[in-house]
């Protein structure tokens, strides 16, 4: 935690890409609760426009979940390209003695073998 800071970058975030997803994990390391937002970038695989997303009060040592899959990222598998997003995301922590860390996970569930790729989020 000697490295996390308020601000990660997660350069690769999937949805419905070839049915791959991603889902961002990120851990207030901090001394104080946390407000979090993603903000997802520009789609370099398709015309869907993800809105950011947010999570609120995450208190130190408690985390929180930014899934690539549902919601408006439409069903799993996808039935068409529509919901296809490759880009990527900046995610901000909030609030006075907040500090984050991040591990973003890719997986394909319906390919054989080991489908899992995980990252750390880089911290600046």
């Amino acid at each position: 935690s000697s490295g996390a800071t308020t601000t990660i970058s997660a350069p690769l975030i999937m949805a419905n890409n070839f049915n791959y997803y991603t889902g961002i994990q990120v851990q207030n390391v901090g001394t104080a609760n946390c407000n979090l937002s993603v903000a997802y970038g520009a789609n370099t695989g398709g015309t869907f426009a993800p809105t950011a997303e947010t999570a609120s009060n995450i208190v130190p040592g408690a985390s929180a979940k930014f899934l690539q899959r549902g919601g408006q990222w439409g069903t799993y598998p996808a039935t068409d390209n529509s919901k296809l997003y490759v880009g990527s995301a900046v995610i901000t922590g909030t609030g006075s003695g907040c500090s984050i860390i991040a591990i973003i996970n890719q997986i394909n569930p319906s390919a054989a073998g080991d489908q899992a790729m995980t990252y750390d989020g880089f911290n600046y």
